[in-house]
């Protein structure tokens, strides 16, 4: 029920809840409150613990959409306004070139998206990937592998992908690739970075693979390896060795052979001596 008229009714201070202006003493009801003032795009009066004062709202870590009814921020996706804390009567917006939109790379073009200077989001540029694959919304920028990071007309140099006109050594020295994507083994010679054939025939070691030498006709051959004790290459030192262990084995039983014979002909005389004394005591006695 309505107040009779001529009553006088108490208006609310500022902070005080309301649903019209008249029942403010400001005259101004704002986002529900009695309000110092009509607020700005990007204040508010409903502020916790200052309700009844226009105060700016959001931050930049957390920006806010304008109160209802208020003018709403233009522009669209990433570059439409928002309230950050840093203006009262406006929205704050991107810089004109900020990324914005999803970006693309497809058959080695990646495109990409910006905010212009009216705060839409528009295609800003399209560019090559230069040797490069695509990776899901960019071109790779760093390459270890020909076939993972590079297009086939490129090799893997020094972490970049080289695109070629003509036969070029890869980044693992292994390989000869051509324009076309052929790969050609270069098997025991090396592959040098920026040459544009196999290091074949060889100068010297280096235009050689792993472990392997340069040699005076010009082939990478296994080095020669100075043989150990007991390896296959030192049969005959070995052999060598044993054959004078089996001679003084020898030496030892003839030596030990001849030994018993002179023992057994020592025993022997003594034994005819000793014959002929008792020989010559018998003849003695007889003659008694």
């Amino acid at each position: 029920m309505g107040e009779a008229p001529g009553t006088c009714v108490c208006k609310q201070p500022l902070g005080a809840a309301c649903t019209n202006a008249e029942e403010c003493v400001s005259n101004l009801c704002v986002d529900g409150y009695c309000c110092n003032s009509n607020c700005g795009q990007c204040e508010a009066c409903d502020v916790p613990g200052l309700a009844g004062f226009c105060t700016t709202i959001g931050t930049m870590e957390s920006p806010e959409a304008p109160r209802p009814g208020r003018e709403p921020c233009g522009g669209e996706q990433e570059c439409e306004g928002r309230c950050k804390g840093l203006y009262s009567d406006r929205c704050s917006y991107e810089l004109a070139g900020t990324p914005c939109g999803e970006a693309s790379c497809e058959n080695e073009i990646a495109i990409s998206y910006a905010c212009t200077a009216d705060h839409a989001c528009a295609q800003s540029g399209e560019s090559r990937c230069r040797g490069f694959k695509c990776a899901e919304d960019a071109c790779l920028e760093r390459c270890s592998s020909r076939e993972e990071h590079c297009i086939e007309a490129a090799v893997c140099v020094d972490g970049e992908c080289v695109e070629i006109s003509v036969a070029t050594c890869d980044g693992d020295q292994r390989r000869l690739i051509s324009p076309d994507g052929t790969v050609e083994d270069c098997g025991a010679y090396r592959c040098k970075e920026g040459a544009h054939a196999c290091a074949n025939p060889c100068n010297d070691f280096t235009d050689c693979a792993d472990d392997l030498v340069c040699n005076h006709a010009g082939e990478c051959v296994p080095a020669l390896v100075e043989p150990t004790e007991f390896s296959s290459c030192n049969a005959s030192r070995q052999t060598g060795r044993n054959e004078r262990w089996l001679w003084a084995l020898v030496a030892l039983a003839l030596s030990a052979r001849l030994g018993g014979r002179r023992a057994r002909a020592g025993t022997s005389s003594a034994e005819r001596r000793l014959q002929r004394r008792n020989v010559q005591d018998r003849r003695a006695l007889r003659a008694q």
